[in-house]
């Protein structure tokens, strides 16, 4: 639907809301390819638990490929801002999050060991800390 909406809404006339809004897209489309290489056998449309990844880009956030998802069409919303696409966009995202909320009860059912993944890991946003600096000695 978003990508019929960016036929249906003029885009931004401003050259620099476009080169963040194509980076953007280049930057959500070439994470999810990488994260659907990590994933291999174990993407599936419908949630199933093949095995559980927790490497890669799987140790940063728990659905890695929703963020990158998340990211190509932020890039398609911000190029083609209209009311339309931000409404199209929130459901989107709306949808994504009750899918990832699903994977993670089927995987909880699954792997006895994600209750600990998912302690660790993020479900969406990486955690930045600041490095830890030794005591002067």
């Amino acid at each position: 639907m978003i990508v019929v909406a960016m036929y249906l809404t003029p885009a931004l006339e401003n050259a620099t809301v476009q080169m963040v809004a194509l980076g953007l897209i280049f930057i959500g489309m070439v994470s999810s390819v990488s994260c659907l290489y990590w994933l291999d056998r174990s993407f599936s449309i419908m949630a199933t638990a093949r095995q559980l990844v927790a490497s890669g880009p799987y140790s940063i956030v728990r659905h890695s490929l929703y963020i990158c998802e998340a990211t190509f069409i932020l890039g398609m919303i911000l190029s083609n801002c209209s009311v339309l696409m931000v409404a199209l966009g929130a459901v989107q995202f709306l949808l994504e999050y009750r899918r990832a909320r699903n994977e993670e009860c089927i995987l909880r059912q699954t792997f006895p060991e994600y209750d600990e993944y998912a302690r660790r890991v993020p479900m969406l946003l990486p955690r930045f800390r600041r490095a830890e600096v030794p005591p002067p000695g």
